[in-house]
């Protein structure tokens, strides 16, 4: 088709210097920032729709499949409705658990697991913080708790974060511990302790109230497991003690332990470290070996450098970076480079960033100032501004 001459290119370009001029008055730095925020929201919403979307087409496939095949058969025989019931894991795994959707209060995105691990998880499998702009967003569904993973050469505890539609930390807590399965990242699921109930104290104190005896008989590595995981489940989220109840009484029968009435949570820092799952997904984990009653920051931050392969997780700080000094100034931890030693933006970088804040954090602190890295952004946090400590480690989303 011509084009009409009365619709030139002159013509239109005349046309268009006759609109009136719009200005953006906002610097490049603010527009930048408010982009980045933007497309942070989306992926949110994105993340949040995504695991019923794709069962959805799956579901609308097996249908028009069925209409294609089903139909030469309806002249011969009558459809019946008496199709052998069939359930999937994760409808196996709740009835296994005596729980329905309702009753426990996971979120069915949450709880199906039937995301796209391409896009919720880096292409190199590290599973990163709740940022701070997540946690102010998400804080009422968020909830920490620890997991058993079986290796080889023993068992290693993992800390990780989910969301749940709860109303209160304990109530979320319990839902967690009965329907989080960890297979799909390698990892395991909480421990079957039988729970009561869960109450949180102003004062920092944990109340777990457990059936009376029925934590009588369990085994020396049982016991051991069971303290280990409520322990990283709770130091996480800044507790300093769990008391204990059977049916109301005052104490419990912790296995060969015998009776236990309280659990100190708070220890020697051991730092944290890098753990590598079977499915090749990167988890951050406190180390395991004994530390020292006074250790102090820097003590614990030149060990973190140091792989333990025997125990199952890797340093978290690379070989070529140096770290020239670290000080600490009230809720500050002030970590200084030498320079050149962090000019990337890349999921190593980002790996010991997080595992230097969670370190400082088990100190008390509530930010950390890095010095000497030649770029703005490491992951989600500018690392130029005084940055703060996340709250909630390895966020399965």
């Amino acid at each position: 088709m011509k084009r009409s001459s009365k619709w030139d290119e002159k013509t239109i370009e005349n046309q268009l210097k006759k609109l009136p001029k719009i200005e953006d008055r906002q610097t490049k730095e603010a527009l930048f920032e408010k982009i980045q925020e933007k497309i942070h929201e989306n992926e949110m919403i994105q993340r949040k729709k995504k695991s019923w979307f794709i069962p959805t087409i799956a579901t609308a496939s097996v249908v028009f499949l069925l209409m294609l095949l089903i139909p030469p058969f309806f002249n011969k025989q009558e459809l019946t409705t008496d199709f052998p019931e069939i359930h999937d894991e994760a409808e196996i795994m709740m009835e296994m658990n005596g729980r329905t959707d309702e009753e426990t209060g996971i979120d069915t995105t949450e709880k199906t697991f039937e995301i796209d691990l391409a896009n919720e998880l880096d292409e190199q499998g590290y599973v990163g913080a709740v940022t701070p702009y997540d946690e102010d967003r998400f804080n009422d569904q968020l909830v920490t708790i620890a997991v058993v993973t079986h290796l080889p050469s023993g068992e290693m505890i993992v800390p990780i974060t989910l969301m749940v539609n709860e109303k209160s930390l304990s109530e979320r807590f319990l839902a967690a511990k009965e329907t989080f399965w960890g297979e799909q990242w390698g990892i395991g699921s909480f421990p079957p302790i039988p729970i009561n109930t869960v109450t949180i104290e102003n004062d920092g104190i944990v109340n777990i109230d457990i059936p009376e005896n029925s934590l009588e008989s369990l085994s020396s590595l049982e016991s051991e497991m069971y303290r280990l995981v409520l322990k990283e489940t709770f130091s996480q989220q800044k507790y300093s003690e769990i008391h204990f109840t059977s049916d109301g009484k005052p104490g419990v029968a912790w296995g060969p332990y015998g009776p236990l009435n309280e659990m100190n949570l708070q220890e020697p820092n051991r730092g944290y470290y890098v753990f590598h799952s079977n499915t090749n997904h990167k988890f951050l984990v406190r180390g395991n070996k004994e530390a020292q009653e006074n250790i102090s920051l820097a003590e614990v931050i030149e060990k973190m450098k140091q792989s333990e392969i025997e125990l199952g997780y890797r340093a978290s700080i690379r070989d070529d970076v140096t770290i020239n000094n670290i000080e600490e100034d009230g809720d500050t931890a002030i970590i200084t480079f030498t320079e050149g030693s962090v000019t990337e933006d890349t999921i190593d970088n980002l790996m010991m960033l997080e595992a230097i804040m969670f370190a400082a954090r088990d100190f008390g602190h509530s930010y950390v100032q890095f010095k000497g890295i030649n770029i703005d952004r490491i992951g989600p946090y500018q690392v130029k501004e005084l940055v703060p400590i996340p709250n909630y480690i390895n966020f399965i989303q």
